[in-house]
């Protein structure tokens, strides 16, 4: 058990690392598909060796963040928003999964009165809002998004998903670590409220780089 944790620990700090380079070094090239790859194939190792210490926490950001990842990487590769067979398997997966997490969730809310259920809650929304649009995206074809059919619409899904899953695995950092002791509430959200503001800066960016009006909707 030592091993895995040690392991689980080095996975971590690769997922941190190459995550921030991700961030701040510049978009595309080889550098950028190296480290994005190494980002990528370290996740599965997270969300395991999490399981298997007995964290349900680690398992359900993993769960989460190792989505965002394979979803974003996939985008990135191909460079097309375009999905194959093994791709709406993990689609369908992981619609089953958030909707688990959202149901258990409400479950400990009102039979065991575990505020833990919030969490399962908040973050079973989230996951859920995500991968069920992916679903009636990808898979019935109900494309409903400001860029659907933009040929840079790939780019912007691939950086947006791959920092989500960062802010899924900060958030597990943050949780764990429990650097805000006195206001606990500041470590599940600080990192969500910085990676969104991120992302939301990176995406104005790279719109007026490549002269891309979004339309509203």
């Amino acid at each position: 058990m030592e091993m895995v944790r040690i392991l689980h620990i080095i996975a971590g700090i690769l997922i941190a690392v190459s995550g921030l380079l991700q961030i701040l070094l510049k978009k595309g090239g080889k550098l950028h598909r190296v480290i994005g790859t190494v980002y990528f194939l370290v996740w599965p190792i997270v969300v395991i060796t999490g399981w298997i210490l007995g964290s349900f926490l680690i398992a359900m950001l993993g769960a989460f963040g190792f989505y965002m990842a394979y979803t974003g990487y996939r985008f990135g590769r191909l460079k097309s928003t375009k999905i194959n067979s093994v791709d709406k398997w993990m689609i369908v997966s992981a619609v089953i999964l958030s909707i688990m997490i959202f149901v258990f969730g409400i479950y400990l809310l009102l039979f065991d009165k575990n505020n833990f259920g919030i969490i399962l809650v908040f973050f079973g929304v989230i996951f859920s809002s995500i991968t069920i649009r992916d679903s009636n995206g990808y898979i019935r074809g109900k494309l409903n998004r400001k860029m659907s059919g933009d040929p840079m619409e790939w780019f912007f899904e691939h950086f947006g998903r791959m920092y989500i899953s960062y802010i899924a695995a900060m958030t597990a950092f943050t949780v764990i670590q429990n650097p805000f002791p006195f206001f606990v509430v500041l470590n599940w959200i600080l990192p969500t409220v910085i990676g969104t503001g991120i992302i939301i800066f990176t995406s104005r960016y790279y719109r007026k780089k490549y002269k891309i009006d979004i339309p509203s909707q």
